[in-house]
């Protein structure tokens, strides 16, 4: 792999950290409504089921605990990552530093998306939001030459329908987080703006059996991906411990999931379904030829037409 050019974490158009952002009772509902409208389908098989583990921002402990993890049970996962919280603390997490993307980078995990300034679709414009994906998007190239993203992932989980046209059009697949409302598995058909995801998080232990949702993975041949963000003994409302990251891994094995980054997961199960003969549908979405060939700037000019929320 190549070295990360060792530049300043944050460039000169600095943002602040991320701080949690509290939903009106509006905002809240016309989320789950938006939610429900689909942009596209595209057809979708794997054919054991599938397990992808993703992290949000990064904090520090993501790679050095939780990358342990990972190593010891040889698997690879997706980092989304927020070139604005590089070598900062934000809601009380160390984020991460330029040596731990390298190292995460050189350990051939995936590097996602999630916005520079960790903006909140429901506090910014569809242009806005474009302008810190591009932002990201930058940040991270400059510093990891030769790198591809081909996922993204909403920060806070909040993607009106605005957002998700805009960032669609970029990336090959987009994440959000499922609510109790939602369906947790993504199988036989998925709508790339709005990939679901379950927290694998503290807060969240007694509204999520997480062994149950791998089994029914297992059984229905579903693609259930979990987010996390710190892995610690004492893990924040939004991380885990290393032995519940551990043991999610350790139960996707024993149920024979594929097990993989988000952007591996999202190509193996469109190319199965195409391999099958069926057609994928056109979409707003682009290949991954597009994605590999395209430096990014006329897809956000694109974006940058959409109107607000």
């Amino acid at each position: 792999m190549s070295d990360v050019s060792h530049s300043k974490c944050v460039p000169q158009d600095d943002m602040p950290p991320a701080r949690n952002v509290t939903l009106s009772l509006m905002e809240r509902i016309g989320g789950q409504l938006s939610r429900r409208v689909p942009l596209w389908w595209r057809s979708f098989d794997l054919p054991n089921g599938a397990l992808s583990v993703s992290f949000d921002d990064f904090p520090k402990s993501a790679w050095q605990m939780g990358g342990a993890v990972l190593a010891q049970r040889g698997v690879k996962a997706t980092y989304y990552t927020s070139g604005g919280l590089c070598g900062r603390h934000a809601m009380g997490l160390r984020q991460f530093d330029l040596d731990d993307l390298q190292a995460v980078y050189e350990a051939e995990h995936e590097i996602g998306c999630h916005t520079y300034g960790h903006l909140s679709a429901y506090r910014h414009s569809a242009a806005e939001y474009a302008a810190s994906i591009k932002a990201n998007k930058r940040f991270l190239e400059d510093r990891l030459p030769g790198l591809t993203m081909q996922s993204f992932a909403y920060p806070y989980g909040h993607a009106p329908l605005a957002h998700r046209r805009c960032a669609s059009r970029l990336y090959l697949s987009c994440r959000g987080v499922a609510t109790c409302a939602d369906r947790a598995l993504n199988r036989r058909t998925v709508d790339p703006s709005l990939l679901m995801s379950v927290g694998l998080w503290a807060g969240q232990r007694r509204k999520r059996d997480i062994s149950s949702l791998i089994a029914d993975a297992a059984e229905r041949k579903g693609w259930l991906i979990l987010s996390t963000h710190d892995v610690h003994d004492r893990p924040s409302p939004y991380g885990c411990t290393p032995a519940e990251l551990d043991q999610a891994i350790s139960l996707a094995q024993a149920a024979g999931l594929d097990i993989g980054p988000v952007g591996t997961m999202m190509l193996r199960g469109t190319t199965n379904h195409t391999a099958k003969g069926s057609a994928l549908p056109k979409s707003p979405g682009r290949s991954e030829a597009e994605v590999r060939g395209s430096s990014g700037d006329s897809a956000t000019r694109r974006c940058r037409v959409l109107p607000g929320r």
